[in-house]
């Protein structure tokens, strides 16, 4: 089985993931977790919010490489 793993330190909610998804189980939503200021500002930026797994991810993998921060990645 294959899990999708998003790092928040890095996700700045540009959105390509969810574009991309074939399934769309990523959702941009705002962020729910105590960020470090940079990222705070860098989200913000963007919008204010993070991209959010919000279903069983098929493990398809298009979404990481359309990610501009490196932020999520597949494991097994």
């Amino acid at each position: 089985m294959v899990e999708l793993y998003i790092d928040y330190r890095r996700c700045e909610g540009q959105g390509p993931c969810v574009d991309v998804c074939p399934v769309d189980v990523l959702e941009l939503r705002p962020p729910a977790h105590d960020l470090p200021l940079a990222t705070q500002l860098r989200v913000r930026l963007h919008g204010g919010k993070q991209a959010f797994l919000i279903g069983e991810c098929i493990g398809c993998g298009k979404c990481v490489p359309v990610c501009p921060t490196q932020a999520l990645t597949l494991y097994e």
